[in-house]
């Protein structure tokens, strides 16, 4: 896994989102890692239909990371099943209750 992607919010600009793709003319919003994951969450793709989202989930992949899209609009949901992801109720300690969050079906059987 590589280290360089710190705890925390990744912020568009900083070293952690060039080095996932997470660029400015792509996108708006922020990642999220936490441990293993990160989540990929109320971003906007600036030019839909390019495969930015699917290129953005290859590339945390690549790095080691698991893809994790909490609480998904409708649109991302279709995204998210064409690539594979399954739905997951898993607890969220900050907010000290089930979320649901979606995941690549080959990475649901792994405890998170």
């Amino acid at each position: 896994m590589n280290e360089s992607i710190p705890e925390g919010e990744i912020r568009i600009g900083s070293d952690a989102a060039l080095t996932l793709g997470f660029t400015a003319d792509r996108f708006s919003g922020y990642l999220w890692r936490t441990g293993d994951s990160i989540f990929v969450s109320l971003i906007i793709s600036l030019e839909e239909g390019k495969g930015h989202v699917s290129g953005l989930f290859d590339r945390i992949a690549s790095l080691g990371y698991t893809v994790k899209v909490p609480v998904p609009s409708v649109r991302m949901t279709a995204i998210l099943r064409h690539k594979g992801f399954v739905r997951l109720d898993e607890w969220d300690p900050f907010f000290g209750e089930t979320c649901e969050v979606w995941c690549k079906a080959s990475e649901a059987a792994v405890p998170i």
